[in-house]
């Protein structure tokens, strides 16, 4: 399965569907299910800190991450280097298309979410699905292949149709 890496806390938000627009430098032509993985590396824990607990629209999506829904210290469940999900990329434009202008000038979060400066690209997706349980990848930089035999196990829903962020194990 095509597979990328985004740092936390951006991987964790397009789990949780609320961040469905992945911005990046270059382009691409893939279409179809790409897995979400959260790097091992990226912010620092002070910004990590910052970006996630001193920003309300960061902090208002990532609450079904906290430990029943209610943020201690700004400890957010994160899976530093785990695959989280699989979305279904559905389309790529430059960040100044008016497609992309239409959906982050309605959906303010989203703008949040992600870098439109000129000459950057939005990809588009759609159907976030959580894996039945995270699953620890070697991440890439650009998009990088994950044997199906490691993901297969994990993209059934759980028996008791709750993701697993929101079990109690």
């Amino acid at each position: 399965m095509k597979a990328i890496s985004l740092w936390e806390p951006w991987a964790s938000l397009m789990m949780l569907g609320a961040k469905t627009i992945e911005t990046r430098s270059w382009p691409t032509k893939h279409r179809g299910p790409l897995l979400i993985c959260a790097a091992q590396g990226g912010l620092s824990r002070a910004k990590l800190w910052r970006q996630t607990y001193h920003q309300s629209a960061f902090r208002a999506a990532l609450a079904p991450l906290t430990d029943n829904n209610r943020i201690f210290l700004g400890k957010f469940n994160f899976y530093f280097g785990y695959a989280l999900c699989v979305v279904d990329l559905i389309d790529c434009f430059p960040t100044e298309a008016p497609e992309v202008r239409r959906i982050v000038d309605v959906d303010e979060n989203e703008y949040l979410f992600g870098n439109y400066e000129p000459g950057r690209f939005a990809w588009i997706t759609r159907k976030a699905c959580p894996l039945r349980t995270p699953v620890r990848v070697t991440g890439r930089q650009m998009i990088f292949n994950v044997p199906d035999d490691v993901i297969a196990p994990v993209l059934r829903e759980p028996k008791d149709g709750d993701p697993w962020w929101r079990r109690s194990e």
